[in-house]
C-alpha cells in the first residue's frame, strides 16, 4: 500500500509538470489578463475625453478603452489628473495606463512607453472666417514677393519686346529714331499699347519688326488672360482664407498657442514668434476678437471646439503642419503593450473605429 500511494503521488506530480507549460500555452503568448482594476488616467480634452456633470466620461479615446477593456476582459476605472499627472502617474506606479489626447514625443518616449497610434494627424491652424473681403490683406498680398515677381517678370518681357523692336527700326522708321532714350521710349509705348489693344500712334515698318509686332499682339492676349486669372485666384485665395494660406504665412501674423504644447515646440523651430495661453479655448476666443490672426494647435481639437463653440467666427484650414501620432501612455514594460498592440490594430481597422472617428471628428 505505501508503494501505491507513492507511485500515485508521483503520477500526480509527473502530470503537472506536463500540464504547466500546456497551460501557459493555453494561456496564450502574452499571459492571462490581470486580475486587478487597472488605473487609466485621463484628463479632460475634447474630443479625446470629455466628463459630463454626473461624471460619466465619453470621448474618442475614452470609446476606445472601453472597447479594447471589453475585447481583453480588463477590469477598470478612470482617474482624472492633469497633463504633467498623465505621464508622472505612470512612473510612480499609480497608473497603469494614460490616455486622452496624449500624442507621441520623443520627450515623452524618454520618460513612458506608448501603444500603437490610434489617430496620425497633425497641427491645424485656425483663423478668422472672411465674411467681406479684407482691404488690409489684399494690399499687404500685392506687396507680396509673389505677387510683385509675376509683376517684374511681364515688366521685363515688355521691355525685351520694346528693345528688340527699337533696334530693328531705328534707322529706317522716323518714329523710332533719334537720341537712343526718345527712341526707347517711342518703342515702350509702342508695346504697351500693342498689348492693352489700342491702336498705336506708331508701328513698325520694316518686316522683322512687322512680323514681331504681330506674334507680340497674339502672345499678349495670353499674357493679359494669365495675368487677369493670377490676380483673380490671389483675391479669391486672399478673401478666402485671410492672412493665412499656408505655413509660411505664419511668419507675418499674429500666432497663439498653448503654453506648453506640443505645437510651442514646433512654432520655435520655425522660428514663428507666438502668444502662448493657458488654454485652447483662451486662444481660440482671442482670434474671434481680433487679437489674433491665427492659432495653432492639436487638429482634431482645433476642429471639434471650432465647430462646438465658433462655428460662424473660424474655421479650421486644410494644412497639417507637423505629424501628431496619438497613442495610450504606459509604464516601461508593462504586460499590457502587446495585448493592447494587437487589440488596437484589429480595432482601427473595423467599420466600428470608422463611425466613433467620424462621429466626434466628421472628415478628419
Amino acid at each position: 500500500m505505501p508503494e501505491l500511494r507513492r507511485l500515485a503521488m508521483g503520477v500526480v506530480i509527473l502530470g503537472s509538470a506536463l500540464a504547466l507549460p500546456f497551460g501557459a500555452m493555453a494561456a496564450g503568448p502574452d499571459g492571462p489578463a490581470p486580475d486587478r482594476e487597472l488605473v487609466l488616467g485621463l484628463r479632460v480634452a475634447p474630443p479625446f475625453a470629455m466628463q459630463a456633470p454626473d461624471g460619466i466620461w465619453s470621448g474618442i479615446s475614452v470609446e476606445l478603452w472601453r472597447h479594447l477593456a471589453e475585447q481583453l476582459r480588463l477590469r477598470y476605472r478612470f482617474e482624472e489628473t492633469t497633463q504633467e499627472g498623465l505621464l508622472r502617474g505612470l512612473a510612480d506606479g499609480t497608473l497603469d495606463a494614460s490616455g486622452g489626447a496624449l500624442t507621441v514625443t520623443a520627450e515623452r518616449l524618454r520618460e513612458v512607453d506608448f501603444s500603437l497610434p490610434y489617430i496620425v494627424t497633425g497641427l491645424g491652424v485656425a483663423v478668422p472666417v472672411r465674411t467681406s473681403l479684407d482691404w488690409y490683406g489684399v494690399a499687404a498680398s500685392f506687396l507680396s514677393i509673389r505677387f510683385l515677381s509675376v509683376v517684374l517678370a511681364i515688366v521685363g518681357v515688355v521691355l525685351l519686346v520694346s528693345v528688340i523692336v527699337w533696334m530693328l527700326e531705328r534707322r529706317r522708321t522716323p518714329d523710332f529714331g533719334g537720341p537712343p532714350v526718345d527712341g526707347l521710349v517711342c518703342s515702350i509705348s509702342w508695346s504697351t499699347q500693342a498689348m492693352a489693344k489700342a491702336n498705336p500712334s506708331v508701328s513698325p515698318r520694316t518686316r522683322p519688326g512687322r512680323l514681331l509686332g504681330g506674334a507680340w499682339a497674339a502672345a499678349s492676349v495670353a499674357l493679359i488672360a494669365m495675368f487677369t486669372a493670377a490676380v483673380t485666384s490671389h483675391l479669391t485665395a486672399r478673401e478666402l482664407s485671410g492672412l493665412v494660406r499656408d505655413a509660411a504665412d505664419l511668419h507675418h501674423v499674429r500666432v497663439g498657442t498653448v503654453r506648453e504644447a506640443v505645437a510651442v515646440a514646433y512654432l520655435d523651430r520655425e522660428g514663428i514668434r507666438h502668444q502662448d495661453f493657458a488654454t485652447i479655448e483662451d486662444g481660440l476666443r482671442a482670434v474671434a476678437a481680433g487679437q489674433l490672426d491665427a492659432v495653432v494647435y492639436d487638429k482634431p481639437i482645433l476642429a471639434w471646439l471650432v465647430r462646438q463653440d465658433h462655428p460662424n467666427e473660424l474655421q479650421v484650414l486644410g494644412l497639417n503642419l507637423d505629424p501628431l501620432r496619438y497613442a495610450i501612455a504606459l509604464p516601461f514594460d508593462s504586460p499590457l503593450r502587446r495585448k493592447l498592440d494587437i487589440a488596437l490594430v484589429d480595432t482601427t481597422s473595423s467599420s466600428w473605429w470608422r463611425e466613433l472617428v467620424r462621429q466626434y471628428l466628421g472628415a478628419e
